[in-house]
């Protein structure tokens, strides 16, 4: 049985690095991990990061708000996460996702085994349509441009369900 849901929010270099070493023990089995506020949108920080999460395949949900997190480390995150197939839930809240990495989700939404990714908070919801085609499969969700719950997107001829906070839209999977 794993040991839960770990918080951790603005942890400084050497509290990082020791989170991290903690994950890459064999006995470290949790279900649910959110680290925010700590810069793990650094290039050097996310490849460490990753490189412990690829040790442990016990964590199904992982959530990265507020961390920085930028086209050059999102790449190597979303690199780790398709050998990592153990996360299903992958929420990203809050980073610096823009237009310039619709290449890269697209092409990890179509290889991974994710379904969920939340980008909500990030600087993409006016591009949702490059996103369109590879929506059908995950469930993706993102702030409409207006904020409304009736934006007026369509997936499969039927209307898309808003999320809990009621600001944007989720894709579900089929």
């Amino acid at each position: 049985e794993g040991d839960g849901v770990w918080q951790y929010e603005r942890l400084g270099g050497a509290e990082t690095m020791n989170l991290f070493a903690h994950l890459g023990d064999p006995s470290c089995t949790i279900e649910k991990l959110e680290i925010s506020d700590s810069h793990l949108g650094q290039p050097e920080v996310m490849q460490a990061f990753c490189k412990e999460l690829l040790q442990n395949r016990s964590i199904q949900e992982l959530s990265l708000p507020n961390n920085d997190i930028d086209k050059e480390s999102l790449g190597l995150l979303l690199d780790c996460l398709l050998q990592h197939d153990g996360i299903k839930e992958l929420m990203l809240r809050n980073n610096l996702i823009d237009r310039s990495c619709i290449e890269l989700i697209q092409s990890f939404m179509t290889r991974s085994s994710l379904d969920s990714l939340v980008l909500t908070g990030n600087e993409i919801e006016q591009y949702n349509h490059l996103l369109m085609d590879t929506m059908s499969d995950i469930s993706v969700e993102y702030d409409t441009p207006d904020g409304s719950e009736d934006s007026g997107l369509v997936l499969n001829e039927k209307p898309l369900p808003s999320p809990g906070d009621g600001r944007g839209k989720a894709l579900e999977r089929n």
